[in-house]
């Protein structure tokens, strides 16, 4: 195992060199004289020092925390109509990026890559912390036999670290035969996953008086996989292009299996697979045809036709089959009248047909004497037909002023959707579980966008930009609680450069959504239908603001400031019982703010030395604050007499106050003329003000040697 990431860490660096060499023997050996081409080399060589404090992973998120030699290479090399060119960044086994591009005389282009970086993740702590009933918690409710605990947790690998390093290699052919217009294309991408993350899940039994919150290590080894195969060919006024794809997903770790106590009517005691990763297949074909791209009319069409599968191997629960046949259509059309005016028009159709298993057998389930046992029925997915229609218009009455209109309209059809259903669920000694056969979605809906925008550059030499766009948004249907009934959208940003060392830009957006009585229907004890008239409205106001200042020959100043509000209001339903415990609090807020500072400054004291540093403070606050109150008597397991639960305690839980700052600071000395040294500091800090878990530091020390000639 070791000797097999030894290889891999070492195969793109001994394949740069081994293809850097033969570079040079070419060079060498080349009967061209060397005025008629040119090669650009350049080997960089260095250490990075790490030091970490507390929980550096929200420091530094998606870098590696290990010290290590780090090395680079870029070479360029040409002669007439061919090119060469590699590039090598390695920081580390888990940091690296590598790529190589050969064209030759345009008949062949090749391009290989390859690249990696680390995720750090999050270990949340599953210590045991009981909760009782105790007067300033009456959240907590008790077993029927008496005082227990409400949550216990179990973490089976509290110490271990978790992380996930991400690679991907890949590679494109491109190439064609001198006397034939058409080319071959090739293409291949692998994005490998490995590391470890916490697997957090519920284990709950019966009765069910306590969650029991389980935590325990995975490993993750999983594999995507993706091939391109097809070719372009011109046929008179006509170009002609088709594509295969065809990727699959691997999980290539064991679905994980762990016990899990008995659910009276429901579960079975026993070991049983859960939170599997599904291997899955997506493949299509792709036809596309266009006129030449210049000129006054352009025509551009395709057509996809594919499938994609779901490839589940779960044991437990069986035959999980589900699969979604798809077509796409596109069509688009430019016209271009004169020069001042170019219309577009663009049609797209997407037509999901999914199909999934009828029923399932789940050996875990306790259903009693249902016949055949342990078999439950599943109701069909959505499927889903959406066209959209686009129409833009530009028009440019003056050289530095254009005025742009767009209107787009989706029409979604969805099917196996239908009125609310009475559910008749299976009970704890048998009966038949009768599932709901149609989503309570609407069948269709109408989404309609007009925007309208511009973009102006009043002043000579383009030294002040200014643009801005505004959208409003309907639909006649909402589908979802989040989605848009009513909305609005505008932006505008602002380039100006004042003077040739001293220049300012801004960007201003907001946006402002609503949706009006959404209607939940739940059934009461009764079988009559109670509706709940749930609203909600969206803001957002996204500001940034930047200067640079250039005071002096090799000097730079640069600062910027960015601010981000969000707010959400909306009506909370908690429950799916009204006659006993649905619990509905009105204009509950949610509100996020987040601050950005950050200034940089570049010095050249001299010819040969550069100075450079920067700070950035990131301040983030959130809140989400519920205000409700209700009483549990009614539940036949609870013992008499009223159990309230509010809203108490719930903003301070989910308030946040994080605040992150970074500091870099370096060198870049030429000794002389080919030789170069380079040095850099950084510093992250992550504060987290309300629980303190996560809070850490990183600091990393750089140093590189480079020549280059």
């Amino acid at each position: 195992m070791k000797m097999n990431c030894l290889c891999k860490q070492l195969c793109l660096p001994t394949l740069l060199i081994a293809t850097l060499c033969s570079t040079f023997a070419f060079a060498a050996e080349s009967p061209v004289p060397l005025d008629q081409g040119y090669i650009d080399q350049r080997f960089t060589i260095g250490y990075r020092f790490v030091e970490t404090q507390d929980n550096p992973n929200r420091a530094a998120e998606y870098e590696t925390n290990n010290s290590s030699v780090t090395l680079g290479a870029d070479v360029e090399a040409g002669q007439g109509p061919n090119h060469l060119s590699l590039g090598l960044d390695y920081l580390d086994q888990d940091d690296y990026r590598g790529d190589a591009h050969l064209d030759y005389k345009g008949l062949l282009r090749l391009t290989l890559f390859t690249d990696a970086f680390f995720h750090n993740l999050d270990h949340v702590p599953y210590v045991s912390r009981p909760v009782a009933i105790t007067p300033g918690n009456p959240a907590a409710v008790p077993a029927p036999t008496g005082p227990s605990t409400l949550i216990d947790y179990t973490d089976a690998n509290p110490g271990d670290h978790y992380g996930v390093k991400l690679e991907q290699y890949g590679g494109k052919f491109r190439g064609k035969h001198p006397g034939i217009p058409a080319h071959l294309n090739l293409g291949y991408w692998r994005l490998e996953r490995s590391g470890e993350q916490q697997l957090r899940y519920v284990a709950e039994g019966s009765p069910c008086s306590t969650c029991h919150m389980r935590s325990q290590t995975r490993k993750l080894d999983r594999v995507t996989e993706e091939v391109t195969a097809g070719f372009d060919v011109h046929l008179g006024p006509v170009d002609l292009v088709y594509e295969f794809l065809n990727r699959d997903f691997r999980d290539q770790q064991p679905i994980p299996i762990d016990p899990f106590e008995g659910l009276a009517g429901q579960r079975l005691t026993g070991d049983w697979e859960h939170d599997e990763a599904p291997d899955s297949r997506l493949t299509s074909h792709t036809v596309q045809a266009h006129t030449s791209l210049s000129g006054g009319v352009v025509g551009a069409a395709s057509f996809t036709i594919g499938q994609r599968e779901n490839r589940s191997d779960l044991r437990d629960v069986r035959p999980v089959e589900s699969e979604t046949n798809f077509q796409k259509t596109a069509g688009d059309l430019t016209l271009t009248p004169f020069s001042q005016l170019t219309i577009n028009l663009r049609y797209r159709l997407l037509d999901l047909d999914n199909d999934n298993s009828d029923t399932l057998i789940v050996d875990s389930l306790n259903v009693g004497p249902n016949n055949p046992p342990n078999t439950i029925n599943v109701r069909e997915n959505v499927d889903l037909t959406t066209a959209t229609y686009e129409a833009s218009l530009s028009y440019r009455p003056v050289r530095r002023l254009t005025l742009k209109a767009d209107y787009k309209r989706e029409d979604i059809h969805r099917g196996n959707t239908g009125a609310p259903f009475l559910p008749n669920l299976f009970t704890a000694f048998g009966g038949v579980h009768v599932i709901d056969p149609y989503w309570e979605l609407p069948e269709d809906e109408v989404i309609n966008r007009y925007k309208v925008s511009f973009f102006a550059r009043p002043l000579d030499k383009g030294r002040l930009k200014v643009r801005g766009w505004y959208q409003y948004r309907t639909s006649d249907d909402p589908a979802y609680g989040i989605s848009i009934e009513e909305g609005h959208r505008g932006f505008a940003a602002l380039d100006w450069l004042l003077s040739p060392r001293f220049g300012i830009n801004t960007t201003v957006r907001a946006d402002r959504t609503a949706k009006q009585n959404q209607t939940v229907l739940q059934f009461d004890d009764s079988a009559n239908l109670q509706a709940y008239d749930l609203d909600r409205k969206n803001e957002n106001q996204n500001f940034s603001a930047g200067l640079w200042l250039n005071p002096g020959k090799g000097s730079l100043i640069t600062a910027n400031y960015g601010y981000l509000r969000s707010k959400i209001v909306q009506d909370l339903l908690i429950g799916n019982e009204p006659s006993q415990a649905n619990i509905e609090a009105d204009d509950v807020d949610y509100l996020q703010r987040v601050q950005t500072v950050s200034v940089g400054i570049q010095w050249q004291i001299v010819q040969n030395l550069l100075l450079r540093t920067e700070g950035r403070h990131i301040r983030s606050r959130a809140y989400f604050d519920p205000q409700f109150s209700s009483t549990f008597s009614t539940f036949s397991n609870f013992p008499p007499g009223a159990v309230a639960a509010d809203s108490t305690g719930l903003r301070d839980l989910t308030e946040l106050n994080i605040e992150q700052n970074g500091l870099s600071a370096g060198f870049d000395w030429t000794l002389v003329k080919g030789w170069d040294i380079a040095g850099t500091y950084t510093y992250d800090a992550y504060d987290d003000r309300t629980t303190g878990l996560y809070e850490g530091k990183v600091q990393t020390y750089l140093a590189n040697l480079s020549r280059s000639w």
